[in-house]
């Protein structure tokens, strides 16, 4: 008779029977499953790219009888600004036929004084007047961090039979 002796394979772990491979076979496949659906599930729960909206700085409005407005959006998605500026004549008193002749945008020193360099300005009122309310816009401007930058409308009404009467120009300072 031939005598057998066994010994322990490397690592001390027992040969690998139908049973254990099966559940390593399951738990590859389960294994594998989950990272799949973690992945869809990542992609699917992944938010899109979120729509910023342009925040509109206070308005700087001036006058009683014909009112004017001057106020600068700034998109933050995109660090861009643009002025808008506004006359309606106010109900109530004459009757004023209004105008924005133009909305521009000035580079201003560090302080918010010195606004001289004309950046943008890419409105032209309509000649003639609007009737009792006028709204106008700047173009786009990139906004460099700390910049200082004004936006100036011109404006004008008169009353039937009357002269045009050109306001001082409103504006609004912002700080990108």
């Amino acid at each position: 008779m031939q005598q057998t002796t066994t010994r322990p394979l490397s690592g001390g772990s027992r040969p690998a029977t139908p049973v254990r491979k099966a559940s390593r076979r399951r738990r590859r496949a389960l294994t594998g499953s989950l990272v799949m659906a973690a992945t869809a599930g990542a992609l699917v729960l992944t938010p899109g790219t979120a729509h910023a909206y342009p925040v509109e700085s206070t308005r700087h409005c001036m006058g009683d009888q014909v009112e004017r407005c001057a106020w600068i959006n700034y998109d933050p998605a995109n660090n861009r600004i643009r002025g808008y500026a506004t006359v309606r004549d106010v109900p109530g008193r004459t009757s004023y036929t209004v105008d924005v002749f133009y909305v521009r945008i000035l580079q201003c020193n560090s302080q918010g004084g010195n606004c001289t360099t004309e950046v943008v300005n890419t409105y032209n009122g309509d000649a003639g007047g609007s009737g009792s309310s006028d709204t106008g816009s700047s173009g786009l401007m990139q906004c460099g961090y700390g910049a200082v930058v004004r936006a100036e409308a011109g404006v004008g009404w008169h009353a039937p039979g009357e002269v045009w009467t050109v306001g001082l120009p409103v504006s609004h300072t912002f700080r990108c």
